[in-house]
């Protein structure tokens, strides 16, 4: 499926019905990295600077917080 998609001729504002194949290939690489992973949920959205390194800190936090551990100082 992906050699009949080239990622880099996709629009920003390109109509979703021509997109179906390129989201079909997203939502299942979310769902198989949620599965390797064992979390609930996957972002594929790019997360840098501040803003990655937040990100980070949110997973972290909710990985101590399903084991029950509490915080430390």
């Amino acid at each position: 499926m992906l050699e009949a998609i080239d990622i880099n001729d996709i629009h920003p504002y390109q109509y979703v019905e021509s997109m179906q194949s390129i989201l079909e290939i997203i939502y299942k690489l979310e769902k198989d990295l949620c599965e390797v992973a064992g979390m609930d949920n996957f972002s594929l959205k790019q997360a840098a600077g501040a803003h990655g390194e937040f990100a980070g800190l949110l997973v972290i936090a909710k990985y101590f917080e399903s084991i029950k551990q509490k915080k430390q100082k």
